[in-house]
């Protein structure tokens, strides 16, 4: 019985131990009992709702996060009655501690089985992405006002993927040209045979 004991507490510890660990890796962890209630939470989880552990404990997500339960609840209820898991669903939404701020995360769902075949809980991984989507918007801004400069001075613009060697033509490139978009395929070749064979070689060496 001892030994079993032992065992018991070695696991609790283990267990424990890899909650917490995840927390240095700014990676959220918690599990949600088949009420949606939270069983157990780790500190990065907590910090990015901002709340204490102590806080979450027992309470629903749609008590704790609202915003983002709306979301949320539909796929945890899909993992307990479906025993499959749901990986890298992107949600976004405030959080408590900013109410102000749109965040975004990437959140995996898989189901935690009990004696039976019955899901008796579910297992959440949380990575937050607000740096990366600001970063895409702030690139999707870019290339769009970059797009719109293009098109109100007309300038044919093309782009060579040196590791593919695969090229894009912008719209505009194309009129130049007058070529049919769906006639052509984009490449070297095909601008080289538009050039005026006396400016070819200087061209070349540009």
């Amino acid at each position: 019985r001892e030994k079993l004991q032992r065992e018991l507490l070695q696991r609790e510890q283990l267990f424990n131990g890899f909650f917490n660990a995840a927390s240095t890796a700014n990676i959220g962890l918690c599990i949600h009992d088949r009420d949606l209630s939270y069983l157990q939470i780790n500190q990065a989880l907590a910090d990015i709702h901002g709340l204490s552990i102590a806080d979450h404990l027992g309470k629903t997500c749609t008590e704790i996060i609202p915003n983002i339960a709306i979301n949320l609840v539909p796929a945890l209820k899909s993992v307990i009655e479906t025993g499959e898991a749901i990986d890298k669903l992107e949600v976004s939404g405030t959080i408590p501690s900013q109410t102000d701020v749109l965040c975004y995360w990437l959140v995996s769902l898989f189901p935690i089985f009990g004696t039976g075949e019955e899901v008796s809980a579910v297992g959440k991984i949380v990575l937050e992405i607000s740096d990366r989507k600001q970063i895409e918007e702030s690139l999707r801004q870019s290339e769009e006002q970059l797009r719109l400069a293009l098109d109100v001075t007309h300038i044919g613009f093309w782009d060579l993927d040196m590791l593919t060697q695969r090229i894009i033509w912008n719209d505009n490139h194309f009129t130049l040209f007058g070529l049919d978009q769906n006639a052509i395929e984009p490449s070297i070749q095909a601008w080289e045979e538009r050039i005026h064979p006396e400016d070819r070689d200087r061209v070349a060496q540009c």
